[in-house]
């Protein structure tokens, strides 16, 4: 049952986010595949296969991941300046190994919210002269198609592995954007730079979201129930990502 609700949910949470990417613009689909859709399905997963012990350590380790994740858009936002998207992807999934893992040896919560929080004031300032929501050209024929193969086939494979990688693991990969990536790299390739950092800049926005989402799971998965912890976790990151989106229109500097 469980199998089927992840082939049906997976597929379309990306086809809702990439028709809102051409619909409404890059930046628009930046920052709803940002959003824990896929993340946050994979905890619940998690929490239901594995238990709640699981899914509350799954989500402190996930700090760990998104910090990684935000800081591989940094580095793809500094190479694609100067070398070929394909070096900017190799660089980008190389440095997020090497964040993961420094950050999973020193374990220190503290250190992975800030290095969120670094990582996100970071996009934003590099990303401000971007902030725009230009629309999509038309993409061919089999665009949609693989990005579902690709988002899908990412999420089944991660929560099948999970018991044997064990939690620490899992939580750092959980929060590998299956929607955002396939979304940046398709959208650079489709319209270019400018839209992929528009991309990015979204996600960034949700990033705040993001981290909102695990620090609730984390902090009452064991004591609340699935249902309330991770309703009240969907809400607060929604919450405070439309919060960090109307802030940021007020600040000039960011916009």
């Amino acid at each position: 049952m469980l199998f089927a609700i992840k082939l049906i949910v997976t597929p379309l949470l990306m086809l809702l986010v990439t028709l809102s990417a051409r619909r409404w613009g890059s930046f628009v689909g930046g920052i709803l595949s940002g959003m824990p859709l896929t993340s946050g399905s994979i905890s619940i997963y998690m929490a239901v296969e594995q238990g709640a012990y699981f899914a509350q350590r799954s989500a402190l380790s996930s700090l760990t991941g998104v910090g990684a994740v935000l800081f591989t858009y940094l580095c793809y936002i500094a190479l694609t300046r100067r070398y070929s998207l394909s070096v900017a992807c190799a660089g980008s999934v190389f440095l997020f190994c090497g964040v993961s893992w420094l950050l999973l040896n020193i374990n220190s919560t503290l250190l992975s919210i800030g290095t969120i929080v670094l990582a996100i004031f970071c996009i934003l300032v590099f990303t401000r002269k971007y902030a725009t929501s230009s629309l999509n050209r038309q993409p061919p024929s089999f665009d949609l198609a693989t990005r579902i193969i690709i988002a899908t086939t990412m999420v089944l494979a991660l929560t099948a592995s999970a018991n044997a990688i064990g939690s620490d693991l899992s939580g750092i990969l959980a929060p590998i954007p299956v929607i955002a990536w396939p979304l940046t790299v398709f959208t650079h390739i489709q319209n270019g730079r400018t839209d992929a950092l528009n991309v990015i800049r979204g996600n960034a926005i949700s990033g705040v979201g993001v981290l909102a989402f695990y620090l609730i799971v984390e902090r009452y998965i064991t004591q609340a129930g699935f249902m309330l912890t991770f309703s009240l976790a969907i809400c607060v990151s929604l919450l405070t990502s439309l919060f960090v989106l109307f802030l940021l229109r007020k600040l000039p500097w960011f916009s």
